[in-house]
């Protein structure tokens, strides 16, 4: 098993046990930084076991390389997101990017360790990512996609700025080849969560790399397991 350098962050809110377990699966697989992020919990209960996951990591072995922060409020799915890979960025020039309702696979990390310099050296490359949706019979090789696979995913400092911009200003505007009600589903998409109508941060992206025919490194199986749906995604 490959053993990193790349830093991760974990985006949490109240799942204490899978932060846990999260975590010790990086620093068994990583010599890198670990940055967890804390959304301020809704309520006092929330808020509870968050000052539990404080001071787990507070007095944990591993504390010299760790890094913990949370908000003075509620941010809510889009801007909790977005102000956690901010944060992270602002440390890190690549690194993996997890949330806490997520299993990841060892392999996923040596996935990302593999390719990190194909992400690195390829402009059209926006992302690497663990998930794979669909069996697409290719049992050898990992393959693409233009969707922004973010369950379980690794970008770099200057892609995600890239990326932070289309969720707030439509950059797509060029590139036309999709269908038409494909490119319209996705704008229609776009334009409620840069109006605050749907709390989320990843349409935007996906239309972004849909139409400007930029690419997700997927594996040749899937490598993330999504707790919170108890389901494969």
């Amino acid at each position: 098993m490959v053993r990193t350098h790349l830093s991760a962050l974990i985006i949490g809110y109240a799942r204490r046990d899978n932060i846990a377990r999260l975590s010790e699966q990086f620093f068994k697989l990583s010599t890198g930084y670990l940055y967890i992020h804390l959304d301020k919990g809704k309520t006092k209960d929330i808020q509870l076991l968050q000052r539990e996951i404080i001071e787990i990591f507070s007095n944990h072995p591993m504390r010299s390389r760790i890094f913990l922060m949370t908000t003075s409020q509620n941010l809510g799915v889009k801007y909790g997101v977005i102000s956690a890979i901010d944060w992270f960025y602002t440390h890190e020039e690549i690194g993996i990017i997890l949330e806490d309702d997520l299993i990841a696979s060892d392999d996923f990390y040596e996935f990302i360790d593999l390719n990190k310099d194909f992400l690195i050296m390829n402009d059209d490359v926006m992302m690497l990512s663990g998930v794979k949706l669909v069996n697409d019979g290719q049992v050898s090789r990992a393959t693409w996609t233009n969707y922004a696979q973010i369950w379980g995913w690794a970008t770099t400092n200057s892609k995600w700025k890239l990326l932070r911009a289309a969720i707030f200003d439509d950059l797509s505007n060029n590139s036309n080849r999709q269908r038409m009600n494909v490119k319209y589903f996705w704008k229609i998409g776009s334009w409620k969560v840069r109006n605050e109508l749907i709390d989320t941060w990843d349409i935007p992206i996906s239309e972004f790399m849909l139409r400007k025919e930029k690419y997700c490194l997927v594996p040749n199986v899937n490598m993330i397991l999504n707790i919170n749906n108890n389901q494969v995604v």
